[in-house]
């Protein structure tokens, strides 16, 4: 039975995640000494949560019981922390059952896990690593110091194990990660990713010497690693694991790294593979820590902390597994040491190269394309939008816009207008908005095209009533009155009747100077807080305007360039053409989650015309040049109206090929004599497709699913019937009418 309300041991707000969607939901938690309650915004109770039954067995869900426990009726509870996907979580590991909350700020995780370790007898893993895709922890601030809670995780990035900056038990600090390798005959097989923390105080002072070297020429000194390994300080190695590494394969690993370098003391090497009992399961962690007294090692296994034991040549030998010149873990030996140089505060260090981390590491053709792929993947989705957005030239006024403003607006189109009077000329209109704001607002349209967001009505809503800054940037080609443009707005607005009384635009207009000289940029900016604004550059004027006032005005300005009575609707899609890209290097949180997005794109899929369209998916290429590799490679495709575009991964920005499907020949090959040899070695249903362009070599895909197979086979059908369109229609339109205009001069 539930507890009173005033004996509840802790209580508060979490956000939980669902085990079918994993999308994040928020509950109300009550925890007393033997169940956890969770109820939902309607005060529902959704589920609960016991650590011992009366009847001695363990209930992890209402109704589920597990084996009995112990004698003591103790339970195997686990937390870990983490900080992705979402901050401030930690994991609760009641036997088998996992479930993942998040707390508002850390303080409040603390008081949690400080609940569930005193009343429920749960160890706390004192590495805390977590399985992250997060980019951008490849890459840290400049002039940072290696202090705690300077710099923040980091990304093994073969493994995808994310590690904390700091040790929560010692605040030893992280310096570098990288992945353990066994030597299977002559391959190399990465089996857990390991990590480098180190007392950094003590550091900074006995590798003084080394302050002034860069990143580069130590790893390339053998003395400096030599010196580390002498070095009378503390330091952690933290191994994990992407997937469950069973006992026998972690005791394997050690006897054929460890024993060749342990010497005749194989007896510390054996003492310490007792303390390994039991498989690591995902995201659990080994740690070794090796003390500042000479030869003393403290060994934790998932959480539980073993006696110190006395290990002079274990310990010298852990080390030389990363460190020594024969060592063959030769990633993680330059990767441990990454953040060595941060110990001083070095301004510009370089990271060494990491491996590729490409799907089809296999494919020996393209690993001069998969770099490139890379170095883009490892940049930051929001920190440098501005640089990957570059300046725009009107392809009907020849206007150059900039790719971003001074205070970090992108642009994401262009447009111009010839239907004016004389006296004001053709003006040119360009879209900026605030990237991190728009990406968070707009994030559940990640991966439609720009013409399918265009014709999509809820959008045009959502980006009008969003909370983000936008700013319309007008151009003239020649000098104009600034009450002359005024006047033309007023009249496009009424037209429109979009407004009734001009007067409030005429106030918004009476600070600007009398005239626009030619390739001033008019910012017409409309705030987050729907603050109406305007000026001439990065200046913004101030305006004694209501604030109803200004949000009429600026709901009107929007609806009449790319809202629902814009007269031209081709505005609105050119003014949005960059919007995908922009959402492409989103990332992902509470507002949108993977099955959001593709409940999305089914959604658009079958109301959109064939042009329109999209569909993205996971399939199999198929390469029959190889003979000694796997003759199959998974790529992410993406069927973006009539070009089909094949990356590494979801993840990836630009394609490793494309094709265009107009003209193109499909068809099932799943019964073709030469696939079905290839499809009888994988002994699954597939569905096999061949793309032959015209007078080309064909493209097979593969698609492991009957039903996804014929649903791929019928769109890229589709779009193979449709015609390539080089221009858009208004000025495909022009140009055959001056080509017609020739034809009857002629």
């Amino acid at each position: 039975m539930a507890a009173p309300p005033g004996a509840w041991l802790v209580q508060g707000r979490l956000l939980r995640r669902d085990r079918t969607f994993h999308t994040w939901k928020g509950r109300q938690v009550y925890m007393d000494k033997d169940v956890i309650l969770f109820f939902n915004s309607r005060g529902v109770k959704r589920s609960e949560n016991h650590r011992v039954n009366p009847t001695g067995a363990v209930s992890t869900n209402l109704g589920s019981l597990m084996a009995p426990a112990t004698t003591h009726r103790c339970v195997d509870i686990q937390i870990s922390l983490f900080e992705s996907p979402k901050p401030h979580g930690f994991l609760l590991r009641v036997r088998d059952d996992k479930i993942f909350l998040a707390a508002e700020n850390e303080a409040r995780r603390d008081a949690w896990v400080d609940a569930l370790v005193a009343h429920w007898g749960a160890v706390l893993d004192k590495a805390s690593v977590n399985i992250s895709t997060d980019r951008t922890l490849l890459h840290q601030p400049r002039n940072a110091l290696l202090e705690a809670g300077k710099l923040g995780p980091m990304l093994e990035p073969l493994s995808a194990v994310q590690f904390p900056a700091t040790l929560r038990a010692t605040g030893d600090v992280l310096v570098g990660v990288g992945p353990f390798v066994r030597r299977v005959r002559w391959a190399d097989e990465p089996i857990l990713a390991v990590a480098l923390y180190l007392d950094a105080p003590e550091a900074r002072s006995l590798l003084a010497s080394f302050q002034d070297r860069s990143l580069e020429s130590l790893v390339e000194d053998q003395a400096f690693y030599t010196q580390l390994m002498r070095a009378p300080v503390r330091k952690t190695f933290v191994f994990s694991c992407r997937k469950r590494l069973s006992r026998t394969g972690i005791v394997a690993a050690l006897h054929d790294e460890v024993r060749p370098r342990i010497g005749a003391a194989v007896g510390e090497l054996e003492q310490l593979t007792t303390f390994v009992d039991k498989s690591l399961r995902k995201g659990e962690s080994m740690i070794c820590t090796l003390l500042a007294a000479p030869g003393l090692l403290d060994f934790h296994f998932k959480g539980l902390s073993h006696p110190c034991i006395a290990a002079p040549a274990l310990c010298r030998a852990l080390q030389g597994l990363f460190f020594d010149s024969n060592s063959i873990q030769l990633s993680a030996k330059s990767g441990l040491v990454a953040r060595l140089p941060y110990l001083w505060g070095e301004t510009t260090p370089t990271l060494p190269p990491v491996a590729a981390t490409d799907d089809d590491a296999d494919d020996e053709d393209d690993d001069d394309d998969d770099d490139d792929d890379d170095d883009d993947s490892a940049r930051g989705p929001t920190a440098n939008a501005g640089l990957a957005f570059g300046p725009l030239i009107d392809p009907d006024s020849d206007q150059l816009f900039p790719g971003a403003l001074p205070d970090g607006a992108v642009l994401l189109g262009t447009w111009s207008s010839t239907e004016v009077p004389a006296q004001v000329g053709v003006y040119s209109v360009g879209l900026y908005v605030d990237p991190a704001k728009a990406s968070a607002h707009l994030l559940r349209f990640k991966g439609l095209s720009f013409g399918s967001v265009a014709a999509d009505p809820d959008f045009s809503v959502a980006f009008a009533t969003g909370g983000f800054l936008k700013r319309l940037a007008i151009v003239h080609s020649q000098p104009i009155a600034t009450a002359a443009l005024c006047r033309v707005l007023a009249t496009l607005l009424a037209s429109a009747h979009l407004l009734d009384d001009p007067t409030s635009l005429h106030d918004a207009f009476a600070p600007l100077p009398p005239h626009l000289e030619e390739g001033d940029l008019l910012l017409l900016s409309i705030h987050a807080d729907g603050a109406f604004t305007v000026g001439i550059g990065a200046d913004d004027t101030t305006n004694a305007l209501p604030v109803a006032a200004q949000a009429a005005l600026g709901t009107a300005i929007q609806s009449l360039f790319y809202g629902y009575n814009t007269q031209d609707v081709a505005a609105r899609a050119r003014l949005m053409q960059r919007l995908p890209y922009l959402l492409d290097h989103a990332k992902a949180d509470s507002a949108h989650t993977y099955h959001d997005e593709i409940a999305m794109l089914k959604e658009n899929y079958d109301r959109l015309t064939p042009a329109n369209r999209v569909k993205v998916g996971y399939l199999m290429v198929y390469n029959k040049r190889r003979k000694m590799m796997l003759r199959w490679s998974r790529r992410w495709c993406r069927l973006d109206g009539i070009v089909l575009s094949l990356f590494s991964s979801k993840h990836r920005v630009k394609p490793r090929d494309a094709l265009v499907l107009s003209g193109c020949r499909v068809e099932d090959l799943s019964t073709d004599d030469d696939m079905r040899l290839e499809l009888r070695k994988l002994g699954t249903v597939c569905v096999v497709v061949g793309i032959t362009p015209p007078g080309g070599d064909p493209l097979i895909l593969r698609v492991d699913s009957a039903y996804d197979g014929n649903e791929w086979l019928e769109v890229l059908r589709e779009a193979a019937t449709l015609r390539q369109r080089l221009l858009a229609p208004a000025r495909e339109r022009l140009v055959l009418k001056q080509q017609w205009a020739h034809v009857d001069a002629a």
